[in-house]
């Protein structure tokens, strides 16, 4: 649930699973003294009624780094081939034709309303989610409003971060089907 969730709560925790919020604390506890999970303050838009918020709960990197990411090292040696080989464009071309295929399901919005354009990112999401990266969407109000597709497995974070340019083509696919 914190893989998929990114962030939650002990309420939601205990909602989703049936557990009191006793139960879900000890869990958490021994993730957090593992170093698998960490607690952190809500995001102004994850606020919920009056009061203080409540702790949220996530991984941590430790924790995201016990899933499955066997082929991380062969994927980086292939973009560094390809790079050395193909250059810079190569590398962006492959990126793109990658997001392109993830993306080719997903009909772009109908037009700039809300609702259409909150349609269109639950779509993108549903489309990364079947390719791995487990994406949710979230409803963002206050003086910035909108929508915000989190991916809370990305199966790619680890070569990214040798290769930014899979994110970069990533993000303009995105941008470019939710206009």
């Amino acid at each position: 649930m914190l893989l998929e969730s990114g962030s939650i709560t002990v309420g939601q925790i205990g909602d989703r699973l049936g557990l009191s919020a006793a139960g879900v604390r000890r869990h958490l506890d021994a993730l957090i003294d593992a170093g698998e999970a960490e607690s952190v303050p809500a995001a102004a838009w994850q606020q919920e009624g009056r009061g203080r918020p409540a702790k949220r709960y996530r991984l941590t990197a430790g924790g995201r780094a016990k899933l499955d990411h066997s082929y991380d090292d062969l994927a980086a040696a292939a973009m560094r081939q390809l790079r050395e080989i193909g250059g810079e464009d190569a590398l962006r071309a492959f990126a793109r034709k990658r997001i392109d295929a993830i993306l080719s399901d997903v009909e772009a919005p109908a037009s700039a309303a809300d609702a259409d354009v909150e349609a269109a990112a639950e779509r993108v999401a549903g489309a990364l989610t079947k390719a791995g990266y487990v994406a949710t969407t979230t409803r963002v109000e206050g003086p910035i409003h909108g929508v915000q597709i989190c991916q809370h497995h990305c199966p790619v974070s680890h070569v990214a971060e040798e290769f930014p340019e899979l994110c970069e083509t990533e993000q303009q696919a995105m941008a470019e089907v939710l206009g």
